[in-house]
């Protein structure tokens, strides 16, 4: 069983990989199913279908389907918990560092998102804007060699034979249908900073260049240019979307100043010598390296002569604030790779994630100093976070000590687990597409939003 696709994206939604507004999350609490003493809400299955793998909703009866996997998994992860893999290194790393990244991102929310105000000038502007729409076509590739290879394709044979060769190569894409990567008419605004410039210059027909996009590639192809007149009163959902694009162009202007205000001034110097042996280094130790690891352990293992040389200078001094230094080996060790992976890609991108991987370590920092002084670590969406995350790695801990037997521990927990499910709320579920503006991933860390059923179970 595989736990983690080579393109860990949901497809079916343009959503996840080239749209960057947000839907509010439904707000029913409804219970859904129980299993054993845990719940699962019509707001989580809701949430968890409307982000998950394709592939699993379909069939006569996909929400019967998809909610039977998710009261497996939440099977297998009352079993986790009960051989205490919670309190595995592994799980407990992960949610260490999803701690520190919902308390970064509780401080933008309190700190800077609650003082922006939108004014009606902004709302016309955006609403002015957005006289013209695009209807696209898209690909998605994990690696820009296979972008390259797709975009061939994609220009030579058209986009049904691109999205077959995709969903032939990629684990949990099997029967992906092209249908599934077209949108309808969609403004300026809806699309990723990315891929606006592309689409912009593209002629109709023509399929862009590899686009590189939260760590994947996106080829894109403009279907057709829609220009209308601007309606003189817009529907109150319009209104609402229009009010929501012109926050998110606030609240960017605003964390930056925020930034700015907080860490600006700190006086970050790095001393160049350690500097050039930390590059060097660690260009070599991440090459097929897992982001899961500390870079203090990725160059500690490394074989590489660069690498060992580093582990002589682990005391040397790398960087310096107004109040305090940093060593070689506490950046290594304290730097979150997981949440911001540095690009091997190339040396140049290379360079330039590590360059601005300083000023994140102090941003966070400074952050979390900040989250913790307002005890935001307490608040109940930041525990219900948590907790829904440390489930899914319980579980994902379980399957890897489990991975050919799983289906017979399944049975044996179904056979002594009590499971109910409330059929009538089942079939009023609503899982029609909610809005194709939903954002999959939090922040700038890459990480989804939601964790959504294994598509291998």
């Amino acid at each position: 069983m595989t736990i983690r696709p080579t393109i860990a994206l949901p497809t079916a939604l343009l959503g996840a990989v080239l749209l960057c507004g947000c839907t509010a999350p439904p707000a029913e609490e409804v219970v859904l199913a129980r299993v054993g003493d845990e719940t699962i809400t019509v707001r989580e299955f809701v949430l968890d279908y409307e982000f998950g793998y394709p592939v699993l909703k379909r069939g006569a009866d996909p929400a019967r389907a998809y909610l039977s996997g998710m009261i497996r998994e939440r099977l297998l992860a009352q079993e986790g918990y009960r051989r205490g893999l919670d309190r595995s290194a592994p799980v407990q790393r992960r949610l260490r560092s999803l701690r520190e990244e919902l308390l970064v991102g509780q401080v933008f929310d309190r700190e800077v998102h609650d003082a922006v105000e939108v004014t009606q000038s902004k709302i016309d502007s955006v609403r002015f804007s957005q006289h013209v729409s695009f209807k696209l076509r898209f690909v998605p590739a994990s690696g820009l060699d296979e972008a390259k290879q797709l975009q061939r394709v994609f220009q030579t044979q058209g986009h049904e034979e691109a999205v077959r060769q995709l969903a032939a190569s990629e684990e949990g894409l099997q029967g992906l249908e092209p249908a599934e990567l077209e949108t309808d008419y969609i403004g300026r605004h809806d699309l990723a900073p990315e891929v606006l410039p592309a689409v912009d210059q593209l002629p109709i027909g023509e399929v862009s260049s590899p686009i590189s996009h939260r760590g994947t590639y996106l080829l894109v192809q403009v279907v057709d240019i829609r220009r209308e007149a601007v309606a003189a009163e817009p529907a109150p959902d319009e209104l609402e979307r229009f009010r929501q694009i012109a926050f998110q162009a606030e609240a960017k202007q605003a964390s930056r100043r925020f930034v700015r205000k907080t860490v600006g001034d700190s006086g970050l110097r790095l001393k160049a010598e350690a500097y050039r042996a930390v590059e060097e280094a660690l260009w070599y130790a991440l090459q097929d390296a897992s982001n899961q690891a500390t870079l203090l352990e990725l160059v500690e293992s490394s074989s590489h002569p660069r690498a060992r040389a580093l582990t002589a200078i682990l005391d040397a001094p790398l960087m310096e604030t107004h109040h305090e230094t940093f060593t070689v080996e506490q950046f290594l060790m304290d730097y979150p790779n997981d949440r911001y992976p540095i690009s091997t890609r190339t040396f140049e991108a290379y360079r330039s994630d590590l360059y601005d991987g300083f000023g994140l370590l102090l941003r966070d920092l400074a952050f979390i100093e900040i989250a913790e002084s307002r005890g935001y670590g307490s608040l109940p969406e930041v525990e219900s976070e948590l907790g829904r995350w440390e489930r899914k790695w319980v579980y994902q801990a379980l399957a890897e000590q489990e991975r050919q037997s799983l289906g017979q521990l399944v049975d044996s927990l179904s056979a002594s687990t009590s499971v109910w499910i409330d059929e009538q709320a089942l079939a009023d579920l609503d899982l029609s597409p909610r809005s194709v503006s939903v954002s999959l991933f939090r922040g700038s860390t890459g990480r989804p939003a939601w964790p959504v059923l294994d598509y291998g179970l």
